[in-house]
């Protein structure tokens, strides 16, 4: 999937150094990445980030057919490009997600390669970084961070303890945030010719 908006041209010795890079440090020991999550904004600690109700399957689903129901035709579609993969929740704030963004060298937009690391692995790798991170603290439930696709780019949305849903731009260079559901096909440039294809959490 392409990024729409910061393509950036690469030369051919550039993009093959920086995807064995990326590689070596992103697949060499996960749990260790997880673990070593930098810290975040200041006066923002993981304990003040994490919380809330626990979001059981059902409520999961309600947030995001409320949130996101509009933006394909039809309940039955929906239902078919949303996958819930959890039983249970643990809220945690858009702030602690975008500052693993920003400080996660992996996800820097230098590393955008076309295809080969681009919009859905930035999405896919923050998923499976917050599951990681949620397992090395022995949290009570995977944190509720997950992505959605459209035909056109891939996004980020966390829910944060207070049951807000936030979207995130991933992979761009300003990594924007947006919490209004108003503004969220806008954000994503939703169109008949730009359909959400997925919604995983």
């Amino acid at each position: 999937m392409a990024e729409r908006r910061s393509r950036r041209p690469r030369t051919a010795g550039t993009a093959t150094s920086r995807v064995t890079a990326m590689r070596t440090s992103a697949f060499g020991a996960p749990l260790v990445i997880a673990a070593n999550l930098a810290a975040p904004a200041a006066g923002l600690t993981a304990e003040s980030a994490f919380g809330g109700a626990p979001i059981a399957q059902p409520a999961m689903r309600t947030l995001l057919f409320n949130v996101f129901g509009q933006l394909v035709p039809s309940p039955g579609e929906f239902a078919a490009r949303c996958q819930i993969a959890d039983t249970t929740y643990l809220g945690v704030s858009a702030e602690f997600v975008r500052q693993a963004i920003l400080t996660d060298p992996v996800l820097a937009p230098v590393n955008y390669v076309n295809d080969l690391f681009d919009c859905d692995d930035y999405v896919q790798y923050l998923r499976t970084r917050m599951a990681l991170l949620g397992a090395n603290r022995r949290l009570a439930a995977p944190l509720a961070v997950g992505f959605i696709l459209t035909a056109e780019h891939a996004f980020n949305f966390c829910v944060g303890p207070t049951g807000q849903l936030t979207l995130i731009n991933t992979q761009s260079d300003d990594r924007a945030v947006v919490s209004d559901p108003s503004a969220f096909a806008a954000f994503m440039w939703v169109s008949n010719a730009n359909r959400v294809q997925s919604i995983y959490v």
